[in-house]
C-alpha cells in the first residue's frame, strides 16, 4: 500500500501529460485508470482485513500517513464509510444496481479527483473532460 499510494498520482499524471500529445482517450484510460484505482483497490482489502481483525488505524500508522501524504485519505475514508454501510445493511439489499450507487459515484470521484471527469452527454454517450493543471501539463508548455 505504502509503495503504491506513493507512485499512484505521478504515473496518472503522466499518463495525462502523454495524453496531451497523443489525444487517444482509450489509451489514456487505459494508462492513467489503473494508476488512479490501484490505492483504492488496495486500500478496499486493507479496510476488509482491518475491520475483521478490529483493527483500525492506529495499528497501523505507517500506512495511514502513506494514504495522508499521498492525498488519499479523504478517498480512503470515504470508501469506509460505503463500504460500512453496505456490510451493515447487506440483509436488507435491493437486488439491483441500485443497491451500489455509492460505489458506482464514489468510482466517478475517484478518477475525477485524479483528473478524469466522466459525465453522460444528453444523448447517452459518455464523454470525459480531462482538464488542464499544472501537474497534468508537459514542460513542452512551460518553456
Amino acid at each position: 500500500m505504502i509503495g503504491t499510494v506513493a507512485i499512484a498520482r505521478d504515473r496518472a499524471n503522466a499518463a495525462i501529460k502523454a495524453y496531451r500529445t497523443h489525444a487517444d482517450i482509450d489509451q489514456l484510460v487505459g494508462e492513467a485508470g489503473p494508476a488512479l484505482v490501484q490505492p483504492i483497490k488496495i486500500g478496499a482489502y486493507l479496510l476488509g482485513g482491518m475491520d475483521g481483525e478490529g483493527f483500525d488505524w492506529t495499528d497501523v500508522p505507517g500506512i495511514r500517513a502513506a494514504i495522508v501524504n499521498a492525498g488519499y485519505d479523504d478517498l480512503i475514508d470515504e470508501l469506509h464509510a460505503i463500504l460500512r454501510e453496505l456490510w451493515d445493511s447487506q440483509g436488507a439489499w435491493d437486488p439491483s444496481i441500485a443497491t451500489f450507487e455509492p460505489l458506482i459515484d464514489f468510482a466517478h470521484e475517484v478518477f475525477a479527483d485524479g483528473g478524469l471527469i466522466f459525465h453522460t452527454e444528453d444523448d447517452g454517450r459518455c464523454h470525459i473532460d480531462v482538464p488542464f493543471s499544472s501537474e497534468t501539463m508537459p514542460n513542452a508548455f512551460y518553456h
